[in-house]
């Protein structure tokens, strides 16, 4: 198993999957602007099924709707035993948050597709009402269930929280359905990340 390991990444460098996607996305973006939504559109659709699946999944087991082996359901006990919300104080808030802020943009995207959007004036405003929503349900709901189910002290850096928390409820290959919605995220961060960068330039060109 080793060797065949070894021998497929040696078949299949990392840099010729990144040149095909990157062929790929630069290809739908040269089409048209539709290619580009329908493209980001089925982008975002996993990562949006995947953490709704995740939030439903992890508060039956938190619950106790879905056995997680012989252990009892945790409950809100991670939050209400010995180490509290903040074992190590609020301070490991504010660091995280530099990291936070830096690594997930995104916002300034409703003001760069407001240029190509029909009716702008009602479209874009209800867009943006809608991002404290999507927020608290993607980010806060997930991180809440992810800190009820697993303890401070035992997440780790070298298995993601998502994938410990499928493996709890006995989902197979949680893994590989894993590292598919991260390489779907990553090629939808490409994806906008392209228009984004395309449609300003273009803009500069048009006003000298």
């Amino acid at each position: 198993m080793i060797g065949g390991h070894a021998r497929l990444r040696f078949l299949s460098p990392v840099w010729i999957w990144s040149a095909l996607f990157v062929i790929l996305l630069f290809s739908l973006h040269a089409l048209t602007t539709k290619a580009f939504a329908e493209t980001e559109y089925w982008f975002a659709g996993i990562k949006v099924i995947a953490v709704l699946v995740f939030i439903v999944v992890g508060g039956a087991a938190m619950f106790g709707l879905i056995s997680i082996g012989d252990k009892p359901a945790p409950l809100f006990s991670n939050f209400i035993g010995a180490d509290g919300v903040f074992p190590k104080g609020f301070t490991g808030v504010f660091i995280s948050m530099m990291t936070v802020v830096y690594a997930f943009p995104g916002s300034e995207v409703f003001g760069v597709a407001a240029g190509e959007t029909d009716n702008p004036e009602k479209n874009i405003p209800r867009s943006i009402k809608n991002i404290v929503f999507r927020l608290f349900i993607f980010y806060v709901a997930a991180m809440f269930i992810l800190s009820a189910l697993i303890p401070w002290h035992k997440a780790g850096l070298m298995e993601s929280p998502f994938v410990a928390v499928f493996d709890l409820v006995g989902i197979p290959y949680a893994a590989d359905i894993m590292n598919f919605v991260i390489l779907t995220a990553l090629l939808s961060v490409g994806n906008s990340g392209l228009y984004v960068s395309t449609r300003i330039l273009y803009s500069c060109r048009k006003t000298k």
